[in-house]
């Protein structure tokens, strides 16, 4: 008796699992995780893994992991189940998800407002003589250290 209430309870939760996820639904997950890591690796600077120290390295694919989980527990579901989902993708279910994640590409994004913290406007910095370029305190750190980085490589 345990055996087949052990066997339904299987099925049915196999069952719920498989039907939570949607090629559309794997689209936004990845549309999700991509946003998230694009703001972490802003947070170091957009350096490549060999610029970073071992500790930032660390930190940083720590800091993507947990993005990565958040972004899963946000869709109602874990990397285990995500990952099983996608992998048995039929090829029809791969072209949805690739329509899918086309289609939230060509949705314009809301344009970034500047923060305003302690009365101090932050936000995009106007570099140059002319308004139209424009460029975020951390377009300009990550110039400045591949400046650095240059001037190493030349020694």
């Amino acid at each position: 008796m345990n055996a087949t209430v052990l066997t339904v309870w299987l099925l049915l939760s196999s069952d719920a699992e498989s039907t939570a996820l949607t090629p559309e639904k794997v689209a936004q997950i990845h549309a999700d995780q991509a946003k998230a890591h694009a703001a972490i690796d802003k947070k170091y600077g957009e350096k490549k893994l060999s610029e970073l120290t071992t500790e930032e390295r660390q930190a940083r694919e720590k800091e993507r992991s947990a993005a990565s989980l958040h972004v899963f527990e946000q869709a109602g579901t874990d990397d285990k189940t995500f990952s099983r989902y996608e992998a048995t993708l039929s090829r029809e279910q791969r072209s949805r998800v690739k329509a899918a994640e086309d289609k939230l590409k060509a949705t314009p994004e809301e344009p970034r407002q500047p923060e305003i913290i302690d009365g101090v406007e932050e936000g995009p910095e106007i570099v140059g003589a002319e308004p139209a370029i424009v460029a975020t305190k951390a377009e300009k750190k990550s110039k400045a250290a591949s400046k650095k980085a240059k001037k190493r490589h030349k020694k």
